[in-house]
This record gives C-alpha cells, sequence and structure tokens, in this order.
C-alpha cells in the first residue's frame, strides 16, 4: 500500500500468495508495473501504472482476483490476462496504451465498467473465448471510446422510448465476445457513507466530472447530490445517475445551475435502485440532485423558520429595552 516504484523488472511482483491486496501503489517505467503470478483471491485496487513497457497490471495463472479503480496509461497493455480465470474487472480507466486488455487463453473473466479511451486496440484475445463483457441491464457494460452506436431507446431489449446511456447495439470485440450493452458515456462511482452506512452512486456521462460531493440541507431533512460537468461548447452533455433508495429516495429534482431541467426516472428503477438520465447544454455547469420535499413538509419548515425569526425578534427587543 502506499509505495512509488519504478526502473524495476516488475514494479510489484506477488507470486503464490492468496487473500493479498496491493492499494495505492504508482508504478511508472518499469518492465511490468503490478505482476501476479499464480495467486488466488487478492484485490489490485486504486493503483496507477504509467509508461511500463510491457503490462500495467499483469495476471498469469491467478484465479478469483479483483482488478478495480485503476488508472493505466502508455503502457503496451494496460491490463493482462494469461491463463487466468473467474476475476473481475470493474472501474478500471485504460487510456492511451498499446492494447487496453489482452486476454491470452483467459475465460470465465467479468469484464465491466471500464473506461477504455484512445488505445490502439481497445481488447486484444487469443484462446479466451468464454469471457463476459457487461452484467446486464440496465447496469450496463464498458465505455468504448471508438463506439459508432447511438443511444436512443432504453429497455433491456432497448425498444422503449427514451434515452438511458447504453447503445442500441452490442460493441463486437471477436467473432466470440461482445460487450451486449456498451455505454455511451464513461462511467465514475463514488462512495458515500450516510448513518454509517456505505452506499455507491454510479454516473455514466459524456462530460468530464469534478467535485463530486454528497452534503445535506434543512438541518438533514434534505440530502443532495452535486457535481461539476463539463465539456464542448455548444453540444448536448447527459448523466445517467444511479442512486441507492435508501440514500435518497425518488422522486428527484434536478437542477443545472440552479435552474430545475427536466429528468426522467427509467422504467428499470426499483424498490433498490433509481436510475435517472437528463440533458444539460455545455459548456460548464453545476449540477445538483435532491429529493423533492413534500408539500406538507415545505409548509413545516416554513412554519419552523418563520417561528424561529419571530423569537429571535422579540428576544431581540427585550434585549434592546433592558
Amino acid at each position: 500500500e502506499s509505495l512509488s516504484v519504478s526502473n524495476n523488472r516488475q514494479g510489484v511482483l506477488f507470486a503464490y500468495t492468496t487473500n493479498s491486496r496491493i492499494n495505492n501503489v504508482t508504478a511508472i517505467a518499469n518492465k511490468d508495473g503490478i505482476s501476479l503470478y499464480y495467486c488466488l483471491d487478492c484485490i489490485v485496487s486504486d493503483n496507477e501504472a504509467t509508461d511500463n513497457m510491457y503490462h500495467g497490471i499483469a495476471l498469469t495463472h491467478s484465479s478469483n482476483c479483483y482488478l478495480s479503480d485503476n488508472e493505466l496509461i502508455y503502457n503496451t497493455d494496460a491490463i493482462y490476462m494469461s491463463y487466468s480465470s473467474n476475476c473481475f474487472v470493474s472501474g478500471n480507466k485504460a487510456i492511451y496504451n498499446d492494447c487496453g486488455i489482452r486476454l491470452d487463453y483467459s475465460s470465465s473473466n467479468t469484464i465491466s465498467h471500464n473506461n477504455f479511451i484512445d488505445n490502439i486496440q481497445q481488447v486484444c484475445t487469443q484462446g479466451s473465448p468464454i469471457n463476459v463483457w457487461d452484467i446486464g441491464y440496465p447496469e450496463g457494460g464498458n465505455y468504448w471510446n471508438d463506439y459508432t452506436g447511438v443511444d436512443l431507446f432504453s429497455g433491456p431489449h432497448q425498444n422503449e422510448s427514451g434515452s438511458d446511456g447504453i447503445g442500441e447495439i452490442p460493441y463486437a470485440i471477436d467473432e466470440d465476445n461482445q460487450d451486449n450493452y456498451p455505454l455511451t458515456g464513461a462511467f465514475s462511482s463514488y462512495n458515500v457513507t450516510w448513518a454509517i452506512t456505505t452506499y455507491h452512486i454510479s454516473i455514466i456521462s459524456n462530460s468530464t466530472l469534478s467535485d463530486f460531493d454528497f452534503g445535506e440541507r434543512y438541518n438533514g431533512l434534505q440530502r443532495t447530490i452535486s457535481f461539476n460537468v463539463t465539456g464542448k461548447d455548444e453540444t448536448i452533455g447527459f448523466c445517467r445517475v444511479t442512486i441507492p433508495t435508501d440514500l435518497m429516495n425518488y422522486p428527484y429534482e434536478v437542477r443545472v445551475n440552479e435552474a430545475t431541467v427536466n429528468a426522467t426516472v427509467l422504467q428499470c428503477s426499483n424498490t433498490t435502485h433509481a436510475y435517472i438520465y437528463f440533458t444539460y447544454d455545455y459548456s460548464s455547469n453545476l449540477v445538483e440532485i435532491v429529493p423533492e420535499l413534500p408539500s406538507s413538509l415545505l409548509l413545516t419548515l416554513f412554519v419552523v423558520v418563520t417561528t424561529m425569526a419571530v423569537v429571535l425578534m422579540s428576544a431581540r427587543k427585550r434585549r434592546e429595552r433592558h
């Protein structure tokens, strides 16, 4: 944890280990950034692997490992998996690599919610026919910046009216592999802790996101999600936000630069998660999402605030008399 390693054969090498974790490591200009060899049940998360000669992260003869939230830039292979199986690869950013992810004789892995951006080849496969590239609808698959499909419809068969942040046609990888639900915007995930419970909020967007925050208003009666979105002028931005209903139940009000915008609660929303979709004009905007307060609660708040103002004014007059 929390190491910076460079100019090695392997920046970090784990061999024949079980239940190990590699976290918050920066591996730059090694031959391999982070390597796992014959490992089981390991977690590789929140690391940065940049400008490594061969692989950013390499798994060889490893299984049941979890690769998440790693940033992999300017490597030959961002992620390399050889004779590895039953691993979960999620939330990683593979940018400007020769290959975003290479699979050699690796099968039964789940690869979803990753961002593959401007790699010379997004995926390289050999002898790896059985891998899963999405986790179904509505969660979807990966973001591929070379995807040319459109998003005009929604639903598990993409035949319902309205957009949902998922493309209409699958993203073809090779003759045996495809992403059935490719995302039309980059995937981001945020952890929010409320009343000692941690919740996960995810956003699919064609905007650059920054300054994500979760807070409260009206002395905790109304919770608020906020973040900034930026993009090119004179274009249309979109967000699809997934919110746990135990954290914030719908209906919601969505404001962009303090103006309320139309937001659609997608039909796939259920008792545990709400999926909301909305659009806006660029270039730079502040987005706020709040639950709509019931009119009875608004009246109560008005009465409370008014009463407090009267009490404070009366107290001030009494002090002035004395």
